[in-house]
């Protein structure tokens, strides 16, 4: 008896190549070509591993001071696990990869929408500031008005008593809750 349940167990990832800014304790992630990268793996204690290659040379990393190599001589990446299904059944038909791939586009497309969203919320913010900066500038007037709206010549007949405000506020600021 095994101590793997049958099955095939589908996974996705991403893989970055670490680069070291000059700045210290800055990185920079470099994805790698063809990302993300997915496998279907049986469970079986043995594994046949998956390759993945870099755009960068092999000349580049035996470089003294590269910036994708440590203090310690090593390369390092950064892996982001995407999905990890496991599958009961034994066989796997390559329609059922219609909803993994419907899913990754989806994902993909909110994130962009999320993006072009955030971008549209700072937009209107620096509008609204603008108006809001432009409205302040623009309160004082030259003509001769009186602050709540009449002229001189409306003023005697207001001044009589024939015309109340009604307990309202001369303030055009509006709140906003």
């Amino acid at each position: 008896m095994s101590l793997y349940p049958c099955g095939v167990r589908y996974v996705t990832w991403t893989t970055y190549l670490i680069q070291f800014l000059p700045k210290p304790g800055l990185v920079e992630p470099l994805a790698l070509p063809g990302a993300p990268f997915s496998h279907y793996y049986a469970q079986e204690p043995t594994d046949e591993g998956i390759i993945m290659e870099t755009e960068v040379p092999v000349k580049q990393l035996r470089e003294p001071n590269c910036p994708f190599i440590t203090d310690k001589n090593q390369l390092r990446i950064q892996i982001e696990w995407g999905d990890s299904y496991l599958l009961f059944q034994s066989t796997y038909h390559k329609y059922d990869d219609v909803v993994r791939l419907h899913n990754q586009q989806m994902r993909k497309e909110i994130a962009t929408l999320q993006a072009e969203n955030y971008s549209l919320e700072r937009q209107l913010f620096s509008y609204q500031k603008s108006i809001a900066f432009a409205h302040s500038r623009g309160t004082y007037s030259d003509d001769l008005t009186v602050v709540d709206g009449r002229t001189e010549d409306e003023e005697s007949y207001f001044e009589g008593g024939n015309y109340s405000l009604g307990g309202r506020s001369l303030s055009t600021d509006t709140e906003y809750a």
